[in-house]
C-alpha cells in the first residue's frame, strides 16, 4: 500500500466521524479560502452523506451564488449532483443540476415565510441542507437578521444545515448573532 492511500483512507475515516458530529447542527463554516471549502464540501463531504443515504438540499440565494455553484460543481463528478435537490431564490428558475424543487423570486414580499415552510418540509433524519449565498441576504432584504433567525428558529430541531460564508461579510455585531 502507498502512503497515499493509506493516508487518504485515514482522512476518510476522520471525515467520517466529523460528519457524525455535524448531524443534527447548524453549521456555518467561515472560510478565507474558496478552494480548502470547495475541496472539503464537494469533493469530501458530499459523498459521505451521500454514503449515509442522506437527502441533499441545495438552497441558493441570488443568481451570483448560483454561478459560483454551478463553476465548482464543473470541477466534480456530474453523479455527485445528479440528485441534489434545489431550492432557489432568484431572478429566474434556472439551475444547472439536480432538481428543482422550488423557485422564489428574489423581489417575492412572502420569501421568508416560502423558505420557512421549505425549512419546515425537511426529514430531519434525511435531510441535509446547504445555504448558499445566505450571507447576502442582508444586502438585500429589510429586517433581513431577524427574518434569518426566525427561519432557524422554525427549522426542524435535528436538521444538519451547513452554510458556507466568507470570513470578514458582517461587523462583529451581526457575526455573533448570526
Amino acid at each position: 500500500w502507498s502512503k497515499n492511500y493509506i493516508f487518504r483512507n485515514i482522512c476518510n475515516i476522520v471525515l467520517e466521524d466529523v460528519v457524525d458530529a455535524l448531524e443534527g447542527l447548524r453549521i456555518r463554516v467561515l472560510y478565507d479560502s474558496r478552494q480548502a471549502l470547495v475541496g472539503l464540501l464537494f469533493g469530501e463531504l458530499l459523498p459521505i452523506f451521500y454514503q449515509k443515504r442522506m437527502r441533499i438540499n441545495f438552497i441558493i440565494h441570488s443568481e451570483h451564488a448560483l454561478r459560483k455553484v454551478r463553476i465548482i460543481s464543473n470541477q466534480y463528478d456530474p453523479s455527485l449532483f445528479r440528485d441534489v435537490r434545489m431550492f432557489k431564490v432568484g431572478s429566474n428558475n434556472y439551475v444547472p443540476f439536480g432538481r428543482l424543487t422550488k423557485f422564489i423570486e428574489m423581489k417575492d414580499e412572502e420569501l421568508f415565510s416560502k423558505l420557512i415552510e421549505i425549512f419546515r418540509s425537511f426529514d430531519e433524519e434525511k435531510d441535509v441542507v446547504f445555504l448558499f449565498g445566505f450571507y447576502t441576504i442582508p444586502f438585500f432584504h429589510n429586517n433581513s437578521i431577524q427574518k434569518i433567525l426566525d427561519l432557524f428558529e422554525a427549522t426542524p430541531a435535528k436538521l444538519t444545515v451547513i452554510m458556507p460564508q466568507p470570513i470578514g461579510v458582517f461587523d462583529r455585531s451581526i457575526d455573533i448573532i448570526i
